[in-house]
């Protein structure tokens, strides 16, 4: 009876979280009212389905205190929002982006060998592949045709104007190439870096789910997803990635690293991203209209907003050292100095929506996680948990130079180590 329910439960669990972070990452609902709308339910509804489907619920020792601390972020927020300038129009922000933390919750308590065996790890290779798959394919329609097919425009929620490839995806901007110009991939994603971010955490899953379990079909995976990320030109996945291999060497190589190493070592290994990413796209982008310019760098009005970006969130800082809620991101206009949209930079959005103290709680659930799980994890070869551990590496890397505070895919990833640093899976359903 186990093994049938289990058989079950594995495929909903993998469908139900494939639209999940589809609806959260992705801007494929945008397109049209009746979509966003289904999109706002999933979001609203999915960690409820998750905690009523399954019955059993366990929080695993580990999430305690990530969780205690999320407790007080959320005790916290709450209060800033109570005594904003504008506290009607912030509740509704406050409320929807809290509210993914109830996910985050459900997966903690869902998380467990009674109810899926690992192949709940499989569905970010599988979107990654699919994802893979569009990314390739807008690379070639934009050798083939520069102009999109579809003429209709998408407004997404940084007010961008992005022609669209119908179901190929969507085009940001044009890359001059000694052969054609080539539009970045990004499919449905935000931009491009926001795809290659996605495809760093499948190209990871898929690689360890290849070497443990030896399943070709994530072979092939993986090569694909290494493929799409070229294609997104973005310098943040190069240098994330190339320090994630370094991060691994590193922990695998030296048995003891203690509470200071790690925190330094996580601020240099933060800083120095932010400033190599910067270093590239300004020193390249001076030659744009270069083919490596246009590779790599960006072009001046790009490289200013992000430099705004910085300046305006250390003065927001300066001047509202406890925070301005989650309401000043969205409707700029709620303060008189505001944040200039589309820098997104994790620790400098955590550090203005909710001041010194929501910073501190954040970086020690981060520390908390790596030094107590993550690392152990990386540690032990031929099991799934140290491509896991790898995955949540990346996916903070790539979030401290862009990326967002709550990201659905950063939750899964931590739950998912905290299940398997707790409970001992196994490939089968169990009997």
């Amino acid at each position: 009876m186990i093994v049938k329910r289990q058989a079950i439960q594995d495929p909903i669990l993998i469908i139900l979280l494939g639209i999940v972070l589809i609806a959260y990452h992705t801007w494929i609902f945008y397109s049209y009212p009746v979509l966003d709308m289904i999109r706002v339910q999933v979001r609203m509804l999915s960690p409820l389905m998750l905690i009523l489907f399954f019955k059993k619920y366990t929080v695993p020792q580990g999430a305690k205190i990530p969780v205690y601390l999320y407790c007080i972020l959320i005790f916290y927020l709450l209060l800033v929002w109570a005594f904003s300038e504008s506290p009607n129009e912030m509740a509704l922000q406050t409320a929807k982006n809290l509210y993914i933390l109830i996910f985050f919750s459900a997966l903690l308590l869902i998380l467990h060998p009674k109810n899926f065996s690992y192949r709940f790890l499989y569905i970010i290779p599988y979107l990654g592949l699919i994802f893979s798959i569009q990314a390739i394919g807008l690379t070639g329609l934009s050798l083939i045709d520069k102009t999109p097919s579809d003429p209709t425009d998408l407004i997404g929620p940084a007010g961008r104007l992005l022609p669209s490839y119908g179901l190929w995806g969507y085009a940001l901007e044009h890359i001059n190439t000694e052969v054609a110009d080539v539009i970045r991939a990004q499919g449905f994603f935000g931009e491009p870096t926001a795809l290659a971010s996605f495809l760093e955490v499948a190209a990871i899953l898929s690689l360890g789910l290849y070497k443990v379990n030896n399943d070709k079909k994530m072979l092939i995976v993986f090569i694909l997803c290494g493929v799409a990320m070229i294609f997104t030109f973005s310098p943040t996945m190069y240098i994330v990635m190339f320090l994630v291999v370094s991060i691994f060497y590193y922990i695998t190589h030296f048995q003891r690293i203690g509470y200071l190493r790690l925190l330094i070592l996580f601020g240099l290994v933060s800083t120095v991203t932010v400033v190599i990413v910067f270093y590239i796209e300004i020193v390249t982008g001076s030659f744009y209209e270069s083919p490596l310019g246009r590779l790599f760098g960006k072009p001046t009005v790009d490289i200013s907003n992000r430099l705004r970006f910085i300046w305006d969130s250390l003065y927001m800082f300066s001047e509202h050292p406890f925070g301005i809620g989650f309401y000043g991101l969205d409707h700029p206009t709620a303060i008189e100095k505001n944040l200039l949209f589309g820098g997104l930079i994790a620790p400098l959005i955590w550090l203005t929506q909710g001041g010194i103290v929501a910073l501190v709680i954040q970086i020690c659930i981060i520390f908390y996680l790596i030094r107590n799980i993550v690392i152990n994890q990386i540690r032990v070869p031929g099991r799934i948990e140290r491509y896991i551990g790898l995955s949540v590496i990346a996916k903070l890397l790539h979030d401290c130079v862009a990326g967002e505070w709550f990201s659905a895919l950063f939750f899964y990833l931590v739950a998912s180590a905290i299940a398997t640093d707790a409970y001992p899976f196994s490939w089968k359903a169990a009997g």
